[in-house]
């Protein structure tokens, strides 16, 4: 699972008279016996304690179907700027033939910027962006919801 889960965890077939879920799309049938092979790696670092950065790259394939997926975080270390309590940025494509393509369905990009308002409790402010294709092509979906957390 990942942040795309509820967004293409289903998708409308052809003229919109059936719908399947997206593994059965990517892996069209399961009982076939295809094996999958493919590379995994992730890299990050550490930049004096006050910025990380996080990505990784997969490379899927089952038959002839090849499915690539990339994720990177960058995420600044909070702990001595007052009042924040998080701060970063993401990017996710998962499942598609060009991870680095960003004007996708399968691309999810944003920030969260978290404020402290008292002790252990936070307000996080979470923008991002996905991609939809409303029949003549893909128009950019912009989300925000603001959330509360608690830290004990």
């Amino acid at each position: 699972f990942d942040q795309a889960y509820d967004l293409n965890r289903a998708v409308i077939i052809g003229d919109g008279d059936s719908v399947a879920t997206k593994d059965i799309i990517i892996f069209s049938n399961a009982e076939s016996g295809l094996s999958t092979t493919g590379i995994f790696g992730s890299a990050g670092f550490n930049i004096f304690n006050v910025v990380n950065f996080d990505a990784s790259y997969t490379s899927m394939k089952a038959d002839v179907n090849e499915f690539n997926s990339f994720n990177a975080a960058l995420t600044l270390n909070t702990d001595h700027i007052p009042k924040f309590s998080e701060a970063s940025a993401y990017y996710q494509h998962n499942n598609d033939q060009d991870p680095f393509i960003i004007e996708s369905e399968n691309t999810i990009l944003g920030y969260r910027i978290g404020w402290e308002v008292s002790k252990g409790v936070s307000l996080i402010w979470d923008y991002r962006q996905f991609y939809r294709d409303n029949g003549i092509g893909l128009e950019p979906v912009k989300q925000t919801s603001i959330e509360t957390t608690f830290n004990f």
